[in-house]
């Protein structure tokens, strides 16, 4: 949809109305990559309405421009992983691992196991971190001591501490993004002209 909304001519801009709570890291890091990429094709911005947490909130982050309602909720930047406990197996679930790969079963009830598990989801969300600084333009300190620490900033609490640029309804951000996209035209026909006039094409 990224791909097509960004290619399809008849449309100047791409403005994603964003309400969820997140979801699987899989794939998330590739389409926020190809969002941030898109930028540079289309202006690209973000609306929030109720909600825009976790890998919701890794989407928007890549875009130019982050509108919220003043009820919306931003942030949830961490990972969760959820892992079977293996006290709770029956007999027939008793898994034996190959010698030679020690750590393909992590046991979560050993410390061993548990610091296994929780090197993953730490590594996972260097990742999230590191990629918001990039596309908020801020570093990772600020996103780790300002971006709510894996919690939610709601409505001006969460534009004070960057995770948003401002305050709005869809409906302004929609004519905002409009007059940008106007205005943009504007000057890169202005450029154009002064480009031509400067190589003698225009006199």
């Amino acid at each position: 949809d990224i791909e097509r909304a960004l290619n399809d001519t008849t449309g100047d801009a791409v403005l994603l109305n964003i309400d969820s709570p997140g979801g699987e890291a899989t794939g998330i890091n590739e389409l926020a990559d190809a969002i941030y990429a898109g930028r540079k094709k289309k202006p690209m911005w973000s609306y929030v309405e109720g909600m825009g947490a976790s890998a919701a909130y890794w989407l928007a982050s890549a875009t130019a421009r982050i509108v919220i309602d003043e009820t919306a909720a931003l942030g949830s930047i961490g990972v969760v992983m959820a892992v079977p406990d293996p006290t709770k197996r029956t007999a027939k679930d008793i898994e034996f691992v190959s010698s030679q790969s020690p750590n393909k079963r992590p046991d979560p009830t050993t410390e061993r196991g548990r610091g296994q598990l929780q090197a993953i989801v730490d590594d996972m969300a260097a990742v999230f971190v590191a990629r918001v600084a990039m596309h908020r333009g801020v570093s990772e300190d600020h996103v780790l001591s300002e971006f709510g620490a894996g919690g939610l900033r709601v409505g001006q609490a969460a534009v004070k501490a960057g995770l948003a640029d401002g305050l709005g309804s869809f409906e302004g951000t929609l004519a905002d993004l409009q007059r940008h996209v106007r205005t943009q035209q504007g000057y890169s026909a202005r450029a154009e002209f002064r480009r031509a006039f400067a190589q003698g094409v225009i006199t």
